[in-house]
């Protein structure tokens, strides 16, 4: 007799679906398993470093809380803000006699100074007794040289005139000048 077989050749295909099937399944399961580790591990240490924050905070308040019940403290500021004022003192200091030796040096021996105006922010005022005006004439030339231009500028003659003292005529020279006011400010 003849066999039936019902089941088709194909039998076999079917299988290879299904095999594939399970593949995917499992890499799904496993990439689902791999994404809830994933999440535990974050809210794990998101806990962890919330819990390390609130206590760091708790420290610095503990900190602060014996800082402002130090008997100490009142003066610890005063001196504080005193050392602040002070650094801005000296930062700000202006340093006169800087200025004098340099203005000195340009000085001719003949001149002698009458009249000396400076401000800090770098303008400066002079009366110059000289005895002729060839002096005046070499004083100026004085200003030109580039070592003093360093220090002084845009000087303008404001005027001249003819004095007499006692016995001997001189002529005076009133100046404007600048000079560089970081050359007074503190040198270190």
């Amino acid at each position: 007799m003849a066999e039936i077989n019902l089941l088709h050749g194909d039998q076999q295909h079917g299988l290879g679906g299904s095999f594939t099937l399970r593949v995917v399944a499992r890499m799904l399961l496993l990439i689902m398993v791999a994404a809830v580790f994933l999440y535990a591990a974050m809210f794990f240490y998101n806990w962890r470093t919330s819990s390390q924050l609130t206590s760091v905070n708790q420290q610095v308040q503990a900190i602060q809380a014996e800082a402002l019940a130090n008997k100490d403290r009142n003066e610890l500021v005063t001196r504080q803000e005193q050392l602040i004022q002070l650094e801005t003192l000296i930062s700000n200091h202006v340093y006169w006699s800087y200025l004098l030796p340099e203005l000195a040096r340009v000085t001719l021996k003949s001149a002698k100074y009458t009249n000396i105006e400076a401000k800090s922010d770098g303008k400066l005022n002079l009366s110059v007794s000289l005895p002729n005006y060839s002096d005046v004439e070499k004083y100026m030339q004085i200003f030109d040289l580039p070592e003093y231009n360093q220090q002084f500028s845009n000087v303008r003659i404001v005027g001249i005139d003819t004095v007499q003292n006692d016995t001997t005529i001189s002529t005076l020279l009133r100046l404007e000048l600048n000079f560089n006011p970081d050359y007074i400010k503190g040198r270190l």
